[in-house]
């Protein structure tokens, strides 16, 4: 019988992630160090959501270019069914570069996300197949505000989708279809942007007032605040010695999520693995950790989770 599998449908880039040596010098060059990765926020979910047991296929587009390439080697190295991957002539790969102090805190970052333009409903349609027998489904807030209309309105009834936030620019796109979503995923300063609300909780509230049925904001050190219909609950990390790399916290977060779901972990259970994951992606420089796994994170949590 086939295993349950993750749709995932959004951006896939390539990432150039620069950090300083010292304290940031604006207007000036600083001395640091530059990592190139495969990216991309729902390509980074995915990612992770494969590495901690997730059976996923991801939907997106790469420019037909050397970067392109890179990233289907790399996608399929990460274990990714990359089948509905459309390769588009005459556009540049997505690409993504951040700034980071030597705390590891993203100061800026510029995305050139042009291609995923691409993915419009006429595209999507060409999975039909895909979509309809998929497990659940995941969305990042990179694509036109169309697609996420297009794919919520269309399968929001079916089955279980869940949304990435990815910036405060780019949530509103989201609005016209929160009742949609099973799952939101915001940082505080997006769900505040999203309600007007200024608390977490008030937050999560006014979230579900509008139809999510699930929201998880994540906060920071704090860690992260779930609620539905039924419970509201704080699951925080303990304090950490330092932080190594930031970037990649909210997409582990969101595949440990996914992964958590698919294997049918109990909620309370699926939010520690969470953020389990996230606390162990952000202590090492890369943006998704290779060596994470489910009994990894599983064996991690009470090292991780403040009881």
């Amino acid at each position: 019988m086939q295993k349950p599998y993750i749709v995932g449908i959004g951006g896939a880039n390539l990432d150039i992630c620069g950090r300083t040596e010292g304290a940031m010098l604006l207007r000036d060059s600083n001395i640091g160090s530059i990592h190139l990765s495969a990216g991309g926020v729902c390509r980074n979910i995915c990612e992770n959501a494969a590495r901690m047991g997730g059976e996923v296929r991801l939907i997106s587009a790469v420019g037909a270019d050397a970067n392109g390439q890179i990233l289907l080697q790399e996608c399929k190295a990460a274990g990714l069914n990359t089948d509905c991957v459309s390769v588009i002539e005459g556009q540049r790969t997505g690409s993504y570069l951040s700034i980071h102090g030597d705390d590891g805190d993203m100061m800026t970052a510029i995305n050139d996300m042009e291609i995923i333009s691409c993915l419009t409903p006429e595209l999507l349609s060409r999975f039909q197949e895909t979509l309809e027998k998929a497990a659940v489904i995941v969305v990042d807030a990179n694509l036109p505000e169309a697609t996420l209309t297009w794919i919520c309105n269309a399968y929001g009834e079916k089955k279980p989708i869940f949304a990435d936030t990815v910036s405060c620019a780019k949530a509103q796109r989201l609005l016209p279809v929160l009742h949609r979503l099973h799952t939101l995923k915001p940082n505080l300063m997006e769900a505040q942007l999203l309600t007007g609300m200024n608390t977490v909780e008030d937050c999560a509230c006014a979230l579900l007032a509008k139809g999510v049925k699930n929201v998880c904001i994540s906060a920071g050190s704090r860690g992260v605040y779930y609620q539905n219909e039924n419970e509201g609950f704080w699951v925080s990390p303990k304090p950490l010695e330092a932080v190594i790399n930031a970037t990649g916290a909210g997409d582990s977060l969101m595949g440990a999520l996914l992964a958590g779901f698919t294997a049918g972990m109990s909620l309370q259970k699926r939010v520690q693995f969470a953020v389990t994951a996230s606390v162990l992606t952000i202590q090492s420089k890369d943006t998704i950790r290779k060596d994470l796994s489910e009994k990894f994170v599983i064996d991690s949590i009470k090292e991780c989770i403040a009881q």
